[in-house]
Parts: structure tokens; C-alpha cells; sequence
């Protein structure tokens, strides 16, 4: 939920469309192709990918030679950012320890920099692709210290301790209302009023309880900064931001005086 998915050549969505035919086929007939969809309409974001059933089921036969490998034990671990996300082997897995601490590559009794001016951009480049891996290992890591502990188990050198409390809240508004109004509290001091939300409004706009010339003439008192620059994958479709200090800088024409 809030990331795009593509259609094509999405091993999940091939899997599922392999399992529709074995279990339809005999229904639907003859298949020469299928068509594989994936619709987000929060994200206003559809993709369709057409393949050719010979060139699934190509791609099924590798799937069940690797399923197979798998269930004889015999299979390279390949760790990253998607496929750890939700592995609860990610914080005991070896490969993906072996694969942090490749990536990180820190004299801890030096105190050396993690990266530096003089690191290659290659070495850099794949440092950060595992970023988002390392993120994973250390939530699992944790996760999985969390509830240990929790259930009597010891870890040299660390103990769970109660942490801060949590925001205050009325266990029941309307007996407080009610009581406050025994006491003769005051309805400015009862009452806290607080501005609709551009987004409120604009939902408002959308479902006619705002129109549309109201909604115009709002809309010239909004704002909006900037989003700050994010580091993404190639893959993402976003314009890259044009990065050269030169560019922010027209050509200068010299005028005689």
C-alpha cells in the first residue's frame, strides 16, 4: 500500500495466473496467452501485462525446479531489502549477517568513517543498496531481543525496563463533559476549536459540501513546501533532480559599457 506495483513480469502475479490455469483450463478451453492486471485504485495506478502461455509455463518449469531445490536443501540464500522484509528468520539468518556487516565494513576500534570523500562511488552505491536490508536485520534483531527478553531469557549486557508513559486520555469523554458541566466549567475552557484541514476541505469540495468557486478562491491561500530530496533506485519512475550546482546558473552576457 502506497507503492506502485507493475504487472509485468511479476513472479507473484505469474504464479497466480500458472494456478488459475491448472485449475480452470479444462473449463475455459484452449489458452494461448493470459493477461495479467494489477489495479491500486487509491494510487490511481493500473498495469496490465500480456505473456504467452508457452513462455509461463517456460518460466513455470524454472519455478518448480527451484521449489524443488528447496524442499531437498539444496539452494544460495540471496538476502536483500524485499525478500527479508518479512522473513522471521531475518535476525538468525547467517547470509544476511554476513551480507551487513559486508556492506557496513566498519573498524569499530578505530572509529573509522562508515563512508568517506575517498570511498569509490561503486563501493558506495553498493553500501547503500543495502540500506534498506540493514534496516530490516535491525528491526528484526529487536524484534526478536524484544521477545526473548520478555520471556525471562537473559542477554548479556541488556534488560527490558518500562518505557515512557503513553499521551493521556479520558477514559469516557461524555462523563467528563457531563461532569464538567456540573462544575460549571465554562464552554471556552470545555472546548478546544481548531481550523479544518486543506485535506478536509478539499474532500469537502469533492462531495459538493464546498463549491467549486469557494473551493478556487481557498485554494489561493494554500501552500506546500517542497518534498526533500529522497535517494531511490533507478527504477523509480520520478524525474531525477538535475544535481549540477552549474545548472542553477544561466550564461552571464558581458555588455560593452
Amino acid at each position: 500500500m502506497g507503492i506502485k506495483v507493475d504487472a509485468e513480469h511479476n513472479e507473484q502475479l505469474m504464479t497466480y495466473a500458472l494456478a488459475a490455469i491448472a485449475q480452470y483450463g479444462h473449463i475455459t478451453g484452449p489458452i494461448d496467452h493470459v493477461d495479467l492486471m494489477i489495479f491500486q485504485p487509491r494510487l490511481k495506478h493500473v498495469s496490465e501485462w500480456r505473456i504467452s502461455r508457452f513462455d509461463l509455463e517456460a518460466w513455470g518449469v524454472r519455478l518448480a525446479i527451484t521449489i524443488d531445490k528447496i524442499n531437498h536443501n539444496i539452494y544460495e540464500l540471496n538476502p536483500g531489502a524485499a525478500q527479508c522484509k518479512y522473513c522471521a528468520r531475518a535476525s538468525s539468518c547467517e547470509a544476511l549477517n554476513a551480507s551487513v556487516f559486508e556492506a557496513a565494513q566498519v573498524d569499530f576500534d578505530d572509529q573509522t568513517a562508515v563512508a568517506t570523500d575517498s570511498l569509490d562511488d561503486e563501493v558506495l552505491a553498493k553500501k547503500l543498496s543495502m540500506v534498506d536490508a540493514i534496516r530490516t536485520w535491525c528491526d528484526s534483531v529487536e524484534a526478536e531481543s524484544r521477545r526473548r527478553l520478555m520471556a525471562g531469557r537473559t542477554l548479556p549486557g541488556f534488560k527490558v525496563v518500562q518505557g515512557r508513559k503513553g499521551t493521556r486520555k479520558w477514559v469516557d469523554e461524555e462523563a467528563v463533559e457531563t461532569l464538567m458541566k456540573k462544575m460549571r466549567f465554562r464552554g471556552k475552557n470545555m472546548y478546544e476549536m481548531k481550523l479544518i484541514s486543506p485535506t478536509t476541505a478539499e474532500k469537502y469540495a469533492k462531495y459538493r459540501r464546498i463549491g467549486p468557486v469557494q473551493w478556487k478562491r481557498l485554494c489561493e491561500l494554500l501552500t506546500q513546501s517542497e518534498g526533500k530530496p529522497s535517494i531511490v533506485p533507478e527504477s523509480d519512475p520520478r524525474p531525477a533532480l538535475v544535481t549540477d550546482p552549474a545548472a542553477d546558473f544561466s550564461a552571464i552576457s558581458s555588455t560593452p559599457e
